[in-house]
């Protein structure tokens, strides 16, 4: 194979999925001819069309036919990005796929080795298929002259004799119908909802769509049992709490819509999620009055437009708060907000790609709650740059129960073959929740491709999942949650059956607010004010929360009936029960695969199919063996119905590693081993904490003598300090800090101990004798930085820190750390200070000066690891080292001072200003939107580092902004941490602002004009070409170019042009 070059000529290319399964299956080459030759036809007439009319040809069929070509190969790029690979060698021959309905015989023939489910369609059924195509282009009379317009579809929208969709205008119309007609006393079920039910049940009788359309629940008289009577059936209001209204975030739908959802969820006594764009704080309490509703006649700035707004008293918060890869508004006191919290690991609708927000979708509310640049597109990264392993999602989970210490945490994965593993994993991780979504779940913001081609039915994962977690004796740390198209009680109770304890509602109830699936979600054109930031749309909408309420107690009430069929008093008993799953309805066999399927059939009555369980369809008989499959317990299959051990389903109410002991040594000195050192933090500080909260509801509710008594006990030390004490650290000490953030957060807010003044008074410094003679401007800094802007908690740090130090700390901490730290230092920080410096007998090589383009020790040695800063939104981070890859990635307003960096450095950045005082990886700033970097730069190497594709580097200019902001930084950097580098560089702040770079997202203003400067040196004067090379920055000739020593000159006048052109080819 390696010798020869595959072609894969064919006429059935045209799309980039056909493209992408030929090179997946080997073909080295693509050639899909009648596409281009359609293309070309199709730009060739209208070229000519143009030029009969003398007009010059908008296209030409050279153009045309390189973007047809350039889409494909786009398509391609995004597909391998999808699946993590990054070269077409990797790709090719790599049968990166699952089949889905195809038969045994024919994958061992043509894709030998793909992972296979839910066989039916044979050789007979792909023959009558082409067949049928190639009749309906050649038969005689021709069926399709040239020049007449092929059929639509109706792949993307539902068009009559189209492809079948499951949210057509017959069902979303009946929904959003028995929405507005609650349940009236003494009926069944709502007469709209029953209507409602009925569509969907016809239609998926006639052209079934999903998995579940196939299968059927058993009554209890076909089991010999009886039903039992409705009233002993749990109440639907107990059914509608294990229903949570699914992520969608306040950017991707209106800020109307987002809490009409999260009011509906708090109604019912259920869950809904934010969504990964974050949430406005004032949603984290009750309101306090009436939202205004503003007409955008009057006001286009207003945050409330619509026929509804929420009520003094109510809570518009949702209690599942996401972590996305973004990190878009993740702070403390989100964290500490949540009832529950959920990683999102991958998206059912489009598995592999992050989120994406288009600029004109990013409003002022919408920037400020994801603390980002207005106007700017925002694009979620697909993985989360803080997991790579299980070990690091574990490390996640650690952090968010560390902030948190009382919300469960959820992940969420997609349908896919080997999702039971890495939901094991999941447990093992200990999570608490997980989700499986399925491919049919998402909005019409989705890429079509994704939609159609990427992503399996949930009825797949979740049996899988199930049948895992069972078989591992797992299944009882875990609640499984399912979402992805449910739309029915017949839904709920066909996920319960395959395993599912509670169930996610996303589409349908967006339907039930009003949604009309006009698939214009990323055009901010919805013209029922749903999916759109535009006011003059949003005062569309007309959706209520009791909308959804009613929809889902509707639900919840067809539930119970379904229930009280089977015999069943509620959703526990029925949870993971697949024996009492059986096919549908026999439908009408179809003509094509009859031999397959009667041989099938035929060994399935012989008993010689194994685990075949045979279902009829449309396109012949399917097997659905591999969801009805009994899990086993070590050697034990599960008990059966009736008997008295049950399936474990019930999960604990938080899966915890541990329980740190409050009996800890705080004090300076070994700790004692296995006990967790944030929880000693949080231990240590905790009294203290309780009176300045004492204090701070004293002072709110103006009780003079309870705040005169406690301020005694709060006020701060001399320097600004409510506490400052030390702790021994070592490599095992992880997530330190946000046991003691998340519980500032919880008492304070956003501010933090920034709540506290004018509460209590920090005292002055002490006094000060004048500057000593010969004192630098960098002692200047040290003596201001000695002093905390406020009151402050100071905890120092001796040793080795582990993953996360610092993590989500909160406004008003300082960590302090002399020693070194592992990965995610400051990861997802708001507030507060982290300073990590060498110990004092750190043994460091003497240090080079830093305008020799060598590296010193600092420069050189990592001091911090992997993907620190990610998803900061505030604070500061000074160290005295290097850091590792990743460095600042989603840096939303943080601010950092490094002494160099690895790779993709300011990778996303939204806000926040970084600076580097020594070299960087390569690819720096990519995806960078706003913010700004300054990066030294005495080696001459940045400019074959940074991504020019997102980022435009300048030179800082004298007196500017950037040049009073620059030096601020690194002076009080070279106070606090004693860098030399950094002393040297305030000392010869005019020669050493050469030497540094300003990089700007390309977005920012001013960026394009500085561009010409970024390609040589902002010189003071012009000196002549030799004088200048010779020159250098004012250091000998034989270290102009740092380590390399290039000697520049002549041995004679003769000599010195080709000396002077060689040179200036080597710059």
């Amino acid at each position: 194979r390696a010798r020869v070059v595959v072609d894969a000529r064919r006429t059935g290319a045209r799309r980039v999925l056909e493209c992408v399964e030929d090179i997946g299956y080997g073909a080295s080459l693509v050639n899909p001819y009648l596409a281009f030759e359609t293309v070309a036809e199709i730009a060739g007439r209208d070229a000519a069309a143009a030029t009969a009319k003398g007009e010059v040809p908008a296209l030409t069929v050279e153009r045309a036919l390189a973007n047809y070509r350039s889409a494909l190969e786009d398509g391609l790029l995004r597909i391998m990005s999808k699946m993590g690979i990054a070269t077409v060698d990797s790709y090719r021959g790599a049968q990166v796929f699952e089949a889905l309905g195809l038969s045994q015989d024919v994958v061992d023939r043509c894709f030998r080795g793909t992972t296979a489910r839910l066989p039916a369609v044979g050789w007979e059924t792909i023959t009558a298929d082409a067949l049928a195509r190639h009749t309906a282009g050649f038969s005689e009379p021709l069926k399709f002259k040239r020049g007449t317009a092929l059929p639509r579809s109706g792949a993307y929208m539902p068009i009559k004799d189209g492809e079948p969709h499951a949210y057509n205008p017959m069902v979303f119309n009946k929904l959003r119908a028995s929405s507005l007609k609650p349940r009236k006393e003494g009926e069944a079920v709502a007469p709209a909802y029953e209507k409602y039910v009925d569509e969907v049940t016809t239609q998926a009788a006639e052209a079934p769509i999903s998995v579940r359309d196939l299968l059927d629940y058993v009554p209890a008289r076909a089991a010999g049992r009886e039903p039992v009577p409705l009233s002993e059936v749990e109440s639907a209001e107990d059914i509608a709490r294990r229903f949570c209204t699914q992520a969608m975030s306040h950017g991707s739908i209106s800020r109307e819509a987002h809490e009409a959802l999260s009011h509906a969820a708090n109604i019912l006594g259920s869950r809904s999620n934010t969504g990964e764009g974050g949430e406005d704080a004032e949603r984290f309490k009750p309101y306090a009055a009436d939202v205004e509703i503003t007409d955008p006649a009057v006001s286009k700035d207003a945050r409330w437009f619509g026929e509804w707004a929420p009520k003094a008293g109510s809570l518009g918060g949702s209690k599942i708060k996401q972590v996305a890869s973004a990190r878009f508004g993740v702070t403390p006191t989100y964290l500490v907000s949540a009832e529950q919290l959920e990683i999102k690991a991958a998206q059912g609708s489009k598995p592999g790609e992050g989120g994406h927000i288009p600029g004109h979708k990013v409003t002022k509310e919408v920037a400020r709650n994801r603390h980002s640049p207005e106007g700017v597109t925002l694009i979620s990264p697909p993985p989360h740059h803080d997991i790579y392993s299980i070990e690091d999602l574990a490390q996640l989970i650690y952090d968010l129960k560390r902030v948190n210490s009382r919300a469960p945490v959820s992940v969420k994965l997609v349908s896919q073959a080997g999702v039971g593993t890495i939901a094991a994993g999941v447990a093992k991780a200990q999570a608490d929740i997980v989700q499986l979504s399925g491919h049919d779940g998402g909005t019409g913001a989705s890429p079509l491709a994704s939609i159609k081609n990427a992503g399996l039915p949930w009825e797949l994962g979740l049996a899988e999942t199930q049948q895992v977690l069972v078989a591992n004796g797992l299944r009882d740390r875990m609640t499984l949650r399912v979402d992805g198209g449910i739309k029915t009680g017949r839904d709920v109770v066909m996920a319960a059956l395959l395993g599912a304890d509670e169930f996610g509602f996303g589409t349908s109830a967006l339907v039930a607010l009003g949604c009309v699936m006009a698939r214009k979600c990323h055009l901010n054109t919805c013209p029922v004010g749903i999916a759109t930031q535009d006011p003059e749309r949003r005062a569309k909408f007309a959706g209520k929360p009791e909308d959804v309420v009613t929809f889902l107690l509707h639900t919840a009430e067809s539930v119970r009936h379904i229930l009280a069929d089977m015999g069943a008093r509620s959703l526990d008993d029925i949870v993971g029960r697949t024996d009492l799953l059986r096919a549908a309805p026999l439908r009408a066999a179809a003509e094509a695969d009859a031999g397959y399927a009667d041989a099938l059939m035929a060994a399935s009555a012989a008993g010689e199919a194994g685990s075949f369980t045979p279902v009829r369809t449309n396109r012949g008989v399917m097997d659905v063996g591999a969801l009805l499959h009994a899990p086993h317990i070590g050697d034990a299959t599960l008990a059966a119905p009736g008997a008295e051990t049950p399936v474990p389903v019930k999960s604990r109410d938080r899966n915890q590693r541990r329980d740190p002991s409050d009996r800890v040594a705080p004090l300076f000195g070994s700790h004692p081993k296995g006990v967790d050192l944030d929880e000693a933090v949080w231990s240590t500080c905790r009294p203290a904490l309780d009176r300045l909260f004492a204090a701070a509801q004293a002072h709110a509710s103006d009780d003079e003598a309870a705040l005169a008594s406690l301020l005694p006990e709060v006020l701060p030390n001399r320097w600004g300090r409510y506490i400052d004490i030390h702790f021994p650290i070592f490599n095992s000490s992880r997530s330190v800090g946000a046991r003691l953030s998340g519980e500032i957060a919880r008492r304070f807010g956003e501010a933090g101990l920034g709540a506290l003044a004018g509460v209590v008074p920090v005292p002055r410094p002490p006094s000060r004798t004048a500057k000593p003679a010969g004192a630098s401007d960098v002692d200047t800094a040290l003596r201001r930085a000695e002093r905390a802007p406020g009151g402050t908690m100071k905890l120092q740090f001796h040793g080795v820190a582990g993953q996360s130090f610092g993590a989500f700390i909160s406004p008003g901490m300082e960590l302090v750390l002399r020693g070194e730290a592992h990965d995610f230092v400051g990861k997802g920080m708001a507030g507060g200070d982290i300073l990590v410096t060498p110990p004092a007998d750190a043994r460091f090589q003497a240090p080079a000066t830093p305008r020799s383009g060598g590296t010193t020790a600092a420069q050189a040695s990592v001091i911090v690891g992997n993907a620190c800063l990610f998803g900061a939104t505030g604070g500061r981070l000074f160290a005295a080292g290097r850091a590792g890859e990743r460095f600042a990635v989603r840096n939303s307003g943080a601010t950092a001072v490094v002494m160099g960096a690895g790779d993709h450095c300011c990778e996303y950045m939204t806000n926040g200003t970084v600076v580097v005082l020594g070299n960087t990886g390569r690819n720096f700033g990519a995806g960078m939107s706003g913010g700004r970097a300054f990066v030294l730069d005495a080696g001459d190497r940045f400019l074959d580092s940074y991504n020019a594709s997102m980022v435009v580097p300048s030179r800082v200019e004298a007196g500017s902004p950037a040049d009073v902001e620059l030096f601020s930084l690194v002076q009080e950097f070279a106070a606090l941490t004693g860098e030399p580098v950094a002393r040297a560089l305030v000392e010869e702040w005019a020669d050493a602002r050469r030497m540094f770079w300003h990089v700007q997202p390309r977005t920012a203003a001013g960026a394009t004009a500085s561009e010409a400067l970024a390609m040589v040196p902002q010189w003071d004067d012009t000196p002549k070409p030799l004088e200048l090379l010779q020159s250098g920055w004012g250091l000998p000739k034989e270290q102009l170019w740092g380590e390399e020593v290039v000697t520049v000159g002549a041995e004679s006048d003769a000599d010195a042009a080709t000396t002077l052109g060689d040179a200036t080819r080597l710059v």
